[in-house]
């Protein structure tokens, strides 16, 4: 996870950052650094899935219930720990499961932190 100057999160290597908290979903703002990714747009488009797109802390991403990254090669990937606490996928797999196997987003991910 690629942080800003200021320590909030902007983006990942290759993709963009979503954290559910408190069961809302929220992906920084272009502003923070983030890629205005094509995925990304995709999942804030996503009828019926609210995105509050604010900057997001890393005190955040330690409580969030889960995380994804997007980019278009991939969809959207689910991490299944972070810092050694196990995620859920609750609502990526609402929204997001391929079960026609499109994509190859089944595979969930660990992630480690990178400092700008």
């Amino acid at each position: 996870i690629l942080v800003n100057p200021a320590g909030r999160v902007a983006d990942g290597c290759h993709s963009n950052v979503f954290a559910i908290l408190n069961g809302i979903v929220y992906t920084p703002p272009v502003s923070e650094g983030a890629l205005a990714g094509v995925m990304r747009s995709v999942v804030l488009q996503q009828a019926g899935l609210q995105v509050k797109v604010s900057p997001i802390s890393s005190a955040d991403l330690a409580q969030a219930e889960e995380i994804w990254f997007t980019n278009a090669i991939q969809g959207v990937r689910w991490v299944e720990n972070f810092e050694g606490r196990e995620l859920k996928n609750t609502i990526w797999h609402e929204f997001f499961a391929d079960p026609a196997g499109l994509w190859d987003n089944k595979s969930p991910i660990t992630t480690p932190w990178i400092n700008s």
